[in-house]
């Protein structure tokens, strides 16, 4: 980031529809702490960079979760990221706050919940047996 360099990050490819193969602008999930215990990078354990092909204007996450907090609803900081590997521009990124320990402690005061996730449904009454805490 800038002039920082922060080695052995755990680096992994994310994403259902919008998974992409690495040389086609992939979603990214990055853990700081997987290969040095406890080490964080700005206070986070891990980041997320979404690569928003379902989104041209590269707006809707960030708009989408700005809201939700505007009204005290619980959703990560998002912001855009240029994101370079190895030296070369990879594309411009939304990078999320990954939904986690971390994220929770900001919003509950401690990081153990509520979380949930899904199964591929969207949140109402008669999906919530495909959500898992």
């Amino acid at each position: 980031y800038r002039d920082e360099v922060l080695p052995n990050v755990a680096v992994r490819l994310k994403g259902e529809y919008s998974f992409r193969p690495v040389d086609d602008k992939p979603s990214w999930k990055l853990e700081f702490d997987e290969l040095v215990r406890g080490r964080r990078f700005h206070g986070l354990e891990r980041m997320t960079w979404n690569n928003a092909i379902q989104d041209p204007t590269f707006l809707s996450e960030r708009l989408g979760y700005r809201l939700a907090r505007a009204v005290g609803l619980p959703a990560p900081r998002a912001a855009h990221a240029l994101v370079y590997v190895n030296g070369a521009f990879v594309g411009l990124y939304t990078n999320v706050e990954t939904v986690d320990a971390t994220m929770l402690r900001r919003w509950f005061g401690d990081g153990r919940g509520p979380l949930l996730e899904e199964g591929g449904a969207d949140f109402e009454p008669d999906a919530l047996d495909s959500f898992e805490v």
